[in-house]
């Protein structure tokens, strides 16, 4: 008596239970973004004043697609100014 007791709340157990349905999620992806393989970002730039207003300082520049980094330097006195951090050089 006690075998088919214990089969019965099995089988009950077994059989009430209900199948739950799953719907998949959609995942957010981000968007890509396209590096530019010619540009060599600033990612520093230095500056010092001389008497007389010339001015010159360090920059240093890093290719996102080589990770290549250069290191330079400017000169008001050539015509050039200061690299702007974030831009192309």
């Amino acid at each position: 008596m006690k075998k088919i007791t214990l089969t019965l709340i099995l089988a009950l157990a077994l059989f009430s239970c209900e199948k739950e349905n799953v719907t998949p999620t959609t995942q957010t992806t981000q968007p890509t973004t396209t590096l530019d393989c010619d540009c060599d970002r600033v990612v520093s730039s230095s500056s010092f004043n001389l008497p007389g207003g010339v001015s010159y300082g360090y920059w240093s520049t890093v290719n996102d697609c080589t990770n290549q980094t250069v290191n330079g330097q400017w000169s008001s006195s050539n015509g050039e100014t200061r690299p702007v951090v974030g831009t192309c050089k």
